[in-house]
């Protein structure tokens, strides 16, 4: 079991040797080779969970290092109004599909999430409220 998304920080992973190997070692594309690690993993039929009492924090550096990377994202999102997130971030509409085609195909996960057009924070606040509401939770507005 485990939860239908895996945030994968590098500070925060734990690989065992056998699967590290059995990966080939550490992808290396220019950007997100922690997501990389993580994605492999999966694909592998690795098991990987997510401790759910545990929490990460990202850094705040806003100087890129990488292209694509976590400074150059935070930059850009702490300078625009009304930024794009992570294209992994799902619409509800999008959920209750793969929900639904895993319940017919007799699967008790969702499969992989190909990545989509990026939200933005104000889309991804909307589509809160509407996960909220269909789960009966009140509104934090």
């Amino acid at each position: 079991g485990g939860r239908f998304a895996h945030r994968a920080s590098g500070a925060s992973m734990a690989v065992t040797a056998a699967a590290y190997r059995a990966l080939g070692g550490l992808p290396v594309p220019p950007a997100g080779e922690d997501t990389a690690l993580c994605e492999a993993a999966v694909g592998a039929g690795y098991s990987v969970t997510t401790v759910p009492d545990c929490g990460t924090r990202t850094s705040a550096r806003i100087e890129a290092r990488a292209h694509g990377g976590c400074g150059e994202a935070l930059s850009r999102r702490s300078s625009d109004a009304d930024p794009l997130c992570d294209r992994r971030l799902p619409t509800v509409e999008r959920l209750r599909h793969l929900a639904e085609r895993a319940r017919l195909q007799g699967r008790t996960r969702l499969p992989q999430m190909a990545e989509a057009r990026a939200l933005r924070y104000s889309e991804v606040r909307e589509q809160l409220a509407i996960a909220r509401r269909i789960l009966g939770w009140r509104d934090e507005g």
